[in-house]
């Protein structure tokens, strides 16, 4: 449920919007993307995977720039 939530929270901060304002809604198979359906627009599983890992990508080469600047 954590990860859920984290990834939840990156997804957001991605499409600039609240997390409560953002509706998901998960499918096990794959889908067009995007697919907007009733002005919703609805993620895969892959969609959610493949952001996160992004995010946790970006963050990883964020923390390695810090240790290089500090001389570490």
């Amino acid at each position: 449920m954590k990860t859920d939530l984290q990834t939840l929270r990156q997804v957001s901060e991605k499409l600039n919007q609240a997390p409560h304002v953002i509706d998901y809604v998960y499918v096990s198979r794959k889908l067009p993307s995007p697919l907007i359906l009733s002005g919703m627009r609805l993620f895969t599983k892959e969609d959610i995977e493949a952001l996160s890992d992004f995010f946790d990508t970006r963050n990883t080469e964020k923390e390695s720039n810090k240790i290089h600047q500090k001389g570490g």
